[in-house]
């Protein structure tokens, strides 16, 4: 292992970017990223902010995993597919493949302020996992105490305001939360905010005032997060331009991270009806939209493809929310794996020069499940084939497949062919 001070050499800007925090992280060097109290605790405001994604099956071996298990969102989001009346900790136990619970003896001797936090909200959260999945699943307190004892410590962070938009998706006809009707008034809970505003989810106009409300960064990215993830379409269109100038205002970093974490919490809570594309006129939509509207737009709505032709034909950005859905777009999944497949080979390599290159889960799914692979135009594969830079890995692989399955069908004759031929069993 390479000693701290060397570390401290080869990173001499204190390695507080978030990438290098992560990169550090998940090689477990938990030395280095606790050797000084400035470096623990911007390790901690990057968890805070939700800028990597826990691991939860690793052991926890110090207060920063302590935190990272008792903050991530996802974890929690188990108890909507698992609604039965034993201990959640039991459900978490069986997933985690290991204890639920954080043990935070080991960790008691902490130097810094920060340990002490971390341990207090890692104990807040074991004491609530051993409620009942079900309850989990129908009541808002075990997410309110979660999170008010998170913004006790540390006061209003993006990792508190993931939770509180998934506990507001619990199933209750009683949790109405009309004590807290402004998304924006810091001095009510959190949770109970969230939940009011996921149940106004076509109230246009309340809407509206929460979005011209927000001005610091937080009121910012937790307005968004709750639009994307519990506005239905209709609020998001008649709230465009307000929309268009908060999203406008966010960093690529912001904005993929608010646009990731709605996706992740609509699959989380399992609501087909969140998940459902909406059947909608796109001639209902203003001539002109920011691409990152559209594609937030089209993401919502069944016309996915005219919104790619209306608003980003020429988009030739490094946005990563708008390239994977112009990508998406582009592959013609539609018609994967069918004789009438068409890609759109030229988006597709534009998006991949703007340094796209991941593999859409349903290319994955209809590949596998494909059931003739001739059947796909071999012009296509011979084209991605001759420009082995130009495409992604995945889909490289996939045509460099095609055209061997096409030249073994062309050169291979059959045996008994060959035999009749050079008169195998011609008697002399």
């Amino acid at each position: 292992m390479v000693p701290v001070e060397t570390l401290r050499q080869l990173l001499p800007t204190g390695a507080r970017d978030v990438d290098t925090l992560s990169i550090l992280f998940r090689a477990r060097r938990l030395d280095y990223l606790e050797a000084s109290e400035e470096q623990f605790d911007e390790t901690i405001n990057a968890v805070l902010e939700s800028q990597w994604i826990s691991m939860l099956r690793e052991r926890v071996e110090s207060v920063l995993d302590a935190l990272t298990r008792a903050v991530a969102a996802s974890r929690y989001g188990i108890c909507f597919h698992n609604r039965q009346p034993v201990p959640f900790s039991a459900i978490l136990s069986r997933r985690e493949r290991g204890p639920s619970s954080i043990e935070v003896a080991p960790f008691t001797t902490g130097r810094y302020e920060n340990h002490a936090r971390c341990l207090e909200f890692a104990a807040a959260a074991d004491e609530e996992i051993k409620l009942p999945a079900q309850q989990w699943v129908s009541d808002l307190g075990p997410w309110d105490r979660i999170v008010e004892t998170g913004r006790s410590l540390w006061n209003d962070r993006f990792a508190f305001s993931c939770l509180a938009t998934l506990g507001a998706g619990i199933r209750s006809t009683t949790e109405k939360c009309s004590d807290c009707p402004d998304l924006l008034d810091h001095s009510r809970s959190l949770t109970r905010r969230v939940r009011y505003a996921r149940l106004r989810t076509a109230a246009s106009n309340w809407w509206k005032a929460q979005f011209r409300k927000a001005s610091s960064r937080f009121e910012k990215e937790l307005v968004l997060l709750v639009a994307f993830t519990w506005g239905n379409i209709n609020v998001l269109l008649a709230n465009y331009e307000e929309l268009e100038i908060l999203v406008g205002q966010l960093t690529v970093e912001q904005w993929s991270r608010i646009v990731k974490y709605a996706r992740r919490t609509v699959a989380n809570v399992g609501l087909r009806s969140l998940s459902a594309k909406a059947d909608f006129d796109v001639e209902r939509l203003p001539k002109i939209l920011s691409p990152r509207i559209a594609a937030l737009f089209g993401q919502r709505i069944q016309a996915a493809d005219r919104i790619c032709r209306k608003y980003l034909r020429s988009f030739d950005q490094a946005d990563p929310i708008v390239l994977e859905f112009v990508f998406e777009e582009a592959l013609d999944m539609k018609r994967f794996g069918k004789p009438s497949w068409n890609p759109d080979l030229e988006q597709v390599k534009k998006c991949y020069s703007n340094g796209l290159a991941f593999e859409p889960y349903n290319f994955t799914r209809q590949y596998f499940r494909r059931e003739d692979p001739s059947s796909v135009p071999i012009e296509i594969a011979k084209h991605i084939a001759s420009n082995p830079l130009s495409f992604p890995e995945f889909l490289l692989t996939y045509a460099e497949e095609r055209c061997r399955q096409d030249v073994a069908a062309t050169e291979v004759l059959p045996v008994a062919h060959i035999a009749e031929k050079d008169g195998w069993f011609t008697v002399s």
